[in-house]
């Protein structure tokens, strides 16, 4: 019973990431894309900056890290059978989306732990908008990866898991 309940549990907590990444506010002229590979750059975002505070909490964070890179997994998983990949390349397209995600979430968890802004801007800039940003959009957009490391620092999963808010609103245009 434990296991079913933590796994709905886990379940939720990535059904939130998955919301908050494609909150319509991230998308549009001048911000990401709205295509596939947008809507997986914002939800490797989201799902990264969880996953390092996670982390943070030791043992039992880094189970439910694991558990949510799990549901992340079986996510991307029944997106691409959905999307019509054939058997032959499934398990490469698979690896790639994985490999994909943990070399932005290493990019973005070194980003937030150097000093300054820096490093933060070049892997949103490389990843998130694919080398095309207006400054301003650059700017709002660090500036939430910072609050939003904020938010979840001060808060962690029991908090989330009894319906605390995970995430700072998406960005409002200035």
């Amino acid at each position: 019973m434990f296991f079913r309940r933590r796994r709905a549990a886990v379940q939720a907590l990535y059904e939130s990431v998955l919301t908050q990444a494609r909150s319509p506010e991230f998308y549009g002229a001048g911000r990401a894309p709205d295509t596939v590979d947008g809507r997986f750059e914002l939800l490797a975002l989201h799902l990264a900056l969880v996953i390092r505070r996670l982390q943070a909490d030791g043992r039992k964070g880094a189970a439910i890290a694991q558990d949510l890179f799990d549901a992340f997994v079986r996510d991307m998983d029944a997106n691409l059978r959905e999307l019509g990949a054939s058997d032959a390349r499934f398990g490469k397209k698979m690896r790639h989306i994985v490999q994909s995600f943990y070399g932005r979430a290493k990019s973005y968890t070194d980003a937030l732990e150097a000093e300054g802004e820096g490093d933060l801007r070049d892997a949103l800039f490389r990843n998130l908008f694919d080398g095309a940003a207006p400054p301003e959009e650059l700017n709002r957009m660090v500036e939430y990866c910072r609050r939003s490391a904020e938010t979840l620092a001060a808060t962690g999963p029991d908090d989330w898991f009894g319906g605390a808010r995970i995430f700072p609103p998406p960005p409002a245009e200035s």
